[in-house]
């Protein structure tokens, strides 16, 4: 069984890149990520509302640019650092999702949680109420060959899921690759979704979801997906009947 945890749709405050190289999407999840360590980092942040607009602010000044320092020097490989729309105290206000080359290289980050927490200096850190980091393993993604992300245009619909029992990671990367990748790979085609990315945390204990799914898409589709996500799934996929949403 799987449900989702909480929906969140975030804009774009920082990014090393919005890429526009197509990738090909895969029905197969790439198991082979699980064969070193996780070379993702996804970090939520939370802040009081009282201090949101500080905190938009510090990100905007000082926290966007010290991750451009840290691609620049080679600390991370890229990075999104994403915003949310509105606030919402049962989820977080940020996220940022740290890419690296190699496992190996998640040690610089590591030293960087020395003096920067989350990637935050002081005055950030005393704006948040607390961070979160789950180490992840992106397992699908896709990029449309037509659509591109454009700064104001696009945004990130990001939904967090809990699977059971979490050892049945087999089963659910099953499920995903029959019935959930083949109505993801045709909004691409139908240019409702620029990308997509499906990240599975490698450490589950204790955490309080075990997926995460990146949906970028353009603003004004959003409504779109929404509308679609269940009629063309049920009508193009066979459904694998381990869960529902």
């Amino acid at each position: 069984m799987y449900r989702t945890v909480l929906e969140n749709i975030t804009i774009v405050i920082g990014v090393l890149a919005l890429i526009t190289t197509p990738t090909k999407g895969q029905n197969s999840a790439a198991m082979g990520e699980r064969d070193t360590g996780p070379k993702h980092l996804l970090i939520t942040y939370h802040c009081p509302a009282a201090s949101r607009s500080a905190f938009h602010d510090y990100m905007i000044n000082q926290g966007v640019p010290a991750f451009q320092d840290w691609k620049r020097t080679g600390v991370v490989g890229d990075y999104y650092i994403l915003f949310s729309w509105f606030v919402d105290s049962d989820t977080w206000d940020m996220l940022s999702i740290l890419s690296f080359n190699q496992y190996a290289a998640v040690d610089k980050w590591r030293q960087v949680e020395h003096t920067a927490p989350g990637g935050l200096r002081r005055e950030g850190v005393a704006l948040c109420s607390r961070a979160i980091t789950y180490a992840m393993d992106l397992l699908w993604q896709s990029r449309s060959q037509h659509s591109t992300s454009t700064p104001g245009a696009t945004v990130f619909l990001i939904i967090p899921y809990v699977y059971y029992p979490a050892s049945s990671l087999e089963q659910y990367a099953t499920y995903v690759s029959g019935y959930v990748i083949p109505q993801f790979d045709a909004w691409i085609r139908d240019n409702i979704l620029v990308s997509y990315r499906i990240f599975v945390n490698r450490f589950q204990t204790g955490r309080e979801w075990q997926a995460v799914l990146c949906w970028n898409t353009v603003m004004s589709k959003l409504s779109v997906n929404a509308r679609k996500k269940w009629t063309r799934l049920k009508r193009n996929c066979n459904p694998i009947p381990i869960g529902r949403h």
